[in-house]
């Protein structure tokens, strides 16, 4: 099993770069299933700590939004629905405009 990163902040970059590695460089390789599953690691990262992860440049409502987008191109659109509305729900919980709209 992996040993997971202690700190708040380690666990924040953690999570940010596998949801950027998964969304810019697997997703514009068209590696969809691969993307996919580097962005729900990086959400899981991410999700323990959401109020500390809001000051950071990747904010988890983007995180699923990038899991959204990456699982409606795999045709997993249960799970595109799924993720949108949990991106919906953090940005509306903490006014995140831009990632609501």
């Amino acid at each position: 099993m992996e040993k997971q990163p202690d700190s708040i902040w380690d666990r924040s970059a953690v999570g940010t770069f596998y949801v950027y590695y998964g969304t810019y460089f697997l997703g514009l390789q068209h590696r969809y299933a691969e993307a996919a599953q580097y962005i729900d690691k990086g959400i899981s990262y991410l999700n323990p700590y959401y109020i500390a992860s809001i000051k950071a440049d990747l904010d988890i409502e983007s995180a699923y939004v990038f899991s959204a987008e990456v699982s409606y191109l795999l045709g997993d659109y249960n799970k595109a629905v799924v993720q949108a509305k949990k991106a919906a729900e953090y940005a509306g919980r903490y006014h995140n405009s831009l990632t609501m709209a």
